[in-house]
């Protein structure tokens, strides 16, 4: 597979808008992008935003190959377009209705899920992060487990917060 590295500027790739970990979703990054997936090239570029932290950070780069939609997974990373940018989030959810498939997304540093999406509007899987001189992938199974236990960890995190939380509570109720 070839490589097509693209740092996009001047209102062809990258911005910021929000905390969202996304690309300015102009007609010439949409149509060079998706025509050099279509042909099985990765595609290269500098993503902003916060939306994937701790996973994608601002300004990395990162690699994005074509995937078709019998080989998406829960805890993939996805490329895709929605009707004024393109994301990129993980998959939370696969769920499929009378044969349509509707994926459920979320960046990894947000609570609260992207409204779900049709297959047709995934672009590509996104596979490595470049970090400090050094490559990340982000695909397979080992990048997976590690995001289960991340999730797995946050939660439990929270879990012990709240009842940490409660103990001060009923304690401070017993005292008074």
């Amino acid at each position: 597979m070839s490589t097509c590295t693209n740092r996009c500027h001047g209102g062809h790739g990258v911005t910021t808008e929000g905390t969202d970990t996304h690309v300015e979703c102009t007609s010439a990054f949409l149509d060079v992008s998706t025509e050099l997936l279509g042909r099985e090239y990765r595609v290269r570029f500098l993503a902003e935003g916060w939306s994937m932290h701790p996973t994608i950070r601002d300004k990395e780069l990162i690699t994005v190959a074509a995937v078709h939609a019998s080989e998406i997974g829960p805890g993939d990373i996805l490329l895709y377009r929605t009707d004024h940018k393109v994301l990129a989030h993980r998959v939370v959810r696969i769920t499929r209705v009378e044969g349509v498939i509707r994926l459920t997304l979320r960046g990894d540093g947000t609570d609260l899920c992207d409204a779900p999406i049709g297959a047709q509007q995934v672009l590509g899987r996104v596979v490595a992060v470049d970090r400090e001189g050094r490559r990340i992938d982000l695909d397979g199974r080992g990048a997976r487990m590690r995001w289960k236990l991340g999730r797995w960890w946050k939660v439990g995190r929270k879990t012990l917060r709240k009842e940490g939380g409660r103990e001060k509570e009923d304690i401070a109720g017993l005292q008074g």
